[in-house]
């Protein structure tokens, strides 16, 4: 924690530890997983009745997440800096489409009025990134995107 830093608290809930973790990594830290291990983990069950606040933060924090993490080379392969923007825009229409136009706005306000605080936070990160962006693109999986799934 003293070298990475603690949990970014402009994430109250959700995301906060991939947060943690893609800086770690950004910084050389290699982590490991007991493929034995079991996890049960029931998406949402303790926050069911709040899914538009939910909503809101799992929408924000995955934005806020990619714009102080990801170096900019990062964006430029495997055509990142247009699928990003696509399945960022393809959120918000689920969103609204699921009814929760006023998070989905919510967030996106939210990120531009905390944009230089971000982009404070963003350039210390990357100055202090240690790997490669061939090696972090490495270990991120493609998104799949697919204009079918746009309209739905």
């Amino acid at each position: 924690f003293e070298k990475i830093g603690f949990f970014d608290e402009d994430y109250f809930i959700y995301g906060e530890d991939s947060d943690w973790c893609f800086r770690a990594q950004l910084f050389g830290y290699k982590f490991y997983f007991e493929p034995k291990a079991v996890v049960y983990h029931y998406c949402k069950a303790s926050t069911k009745i709040m899914s538009k606040t939910i909503d809101y933060f799992h929408f924000r924090n995955m934005t806020l997440t990619i714009l102080k993490n990801f170096p900019l080379g990062l964006f430029l392969k495997r055509w990142r800096f247009i699928t990003i923007p696509l399945v960022h825009l393809n959120t918000f229409f689920y969103m609204m489409i699921k009814g929760n136009l006023r998070e989905a706005i919510k967030a996106d306000f939210w990120i531009i009025t905390h944009l230089v605080k971000i982009m404070k936070k963003r350039s210390l990160i990357q100055s202090r990134k240690k790997v490669s962006v061939d090696y972090l693109n490495y270990w991120l999986k493609p998104k799949k995107l697919r204009f079918y799934g746009l309209l739905k």
